[in-house]
């Protein structure tokens, strides 16, 4: 049975103080952390560098071609399909871009 106080709440035991350390008795070491890597630590460093660039460089190289390159392709071979060179030839020729063909109906100047 438990031990109640005059208020009828149970009553905890009373807790027990940790031992003190004895200053004769070696302590138990606590536990370190594992010292750095140097030796080729700068190597590692720039293999890792190396590596981390190639990648990135590849990953921005293939998205450039998926993401840009392949639809401006795309969007050049569709106005090539339906591009009439006469047609535009003649309009360019209409509005006298050409100098060795003047415009239809306009006089030839001539050079004195």
């Amino acid at each position: 049975m438990s031990a109640k106080d005059a208020k009828g709440c149970k009553k905890e035991p009373p807790k027990k103080e940790p031992p003190k350390k004895d200053p004769c008795k070696p302590q138990p070491k606590k536990p370190k952390l594992p010292k750095p890597v140097m030796r080729g630590l700068h190597m590692a460093q720039t293999m890792r560098n190396i590596y981390t660039a190639v990648a990135l460089s590849a990953t921005a190289g293939i998205c450039f071609y998926f993401l840009y390159r392949r639809p401006h392709r795309a969007v050049f071979r569709e106005f090539y399909e339906n591009y009439d060179t006469e047609k535009a030839f003649n309009r360019m020729m209409a509005a006298g871009i050409f100098d060795g063909a003047p415009p239809e109906g306009a006089e030839k100047k001539k050079k004195k």
